[in-house]
């Protein structure tokens, strides 16, 4: 998130950026339901979509791909200008799926396009079964042991590259 926030200060756009941490996932989305609440609904429809990477940097060898999962495994702004950023970059790590517990479900639930990347790994004879990095929140999850620099790379490619094409500035296309 810091380096997409870093990278984007740069870039000249019609839209506000803003990168926000929450706090207390675990303990019931705390932080974002309160974000969330605490909006005005004219806030509320200034937000044109919610990008939330969570577990962009594991190496866990069962988590194989990137996914944009949305609450209902619907599309929106947000998954389709990432698969299309994949697409554009040559990289399939990316695809689409179902998942509701994680920061971008409070966004969802107030009608506000989100998705959350995350890497994980889907057993095909059972999608209900799914592999995250076993050690995250223990001891054991420490940068040194468990960050692999590849994932996180791809991933702020097709995050960057799919946040870059919802708040870019219309220009005129050039001839060729």
């Amino acid at each position: 998130m810091l380096e997409l926030a870093r990278v984007f200060k740069g870039y000249n756009t019609d839209k506000d950026l803003k990168f926000i941490a929450f706090g207390s996932e675990e303990r019931g989305l705390l932080g974002s339901r309160y974000y969330v609440d605490q909006l005005t609904q004219a806030e509320r429809a200034n937000i044109e979509a919610v990008f939330n990477p969570d577990m962009v940097a594991t190496n866990y060898a069962e988590a194989k791909n990137l996914y944009v999962m949305t609450v209902d495994g619907g599309k929106n702004i947000v998954t389709e200008s990432t698969m299309a950023a994949g697409a554009r970059l040559g990289n399939s790590d990316i695809l689409p799926g179902k998942f509701g517990s994680s920061d971008h479900v409070p966004f969802h639930d107030a009608g506000i396009p989100s998705a959350l990347f995350i890497w994980m790994g889907i057993d095909s004879w059972d999608p209900l079964v799914y592999h995250i990095e076993k050690v995250y929140h223990t001891p054991e999850d420490t940068i040194e042991d468990n960050i692999s620099t590849e994932r996180m790379q791809s991933a702020l490619e097709i995050i960057g590259a799919g946040l870059f094409d919802v708040v870019r500035k219309e220009v005129p296309g050039l001839k060729r």
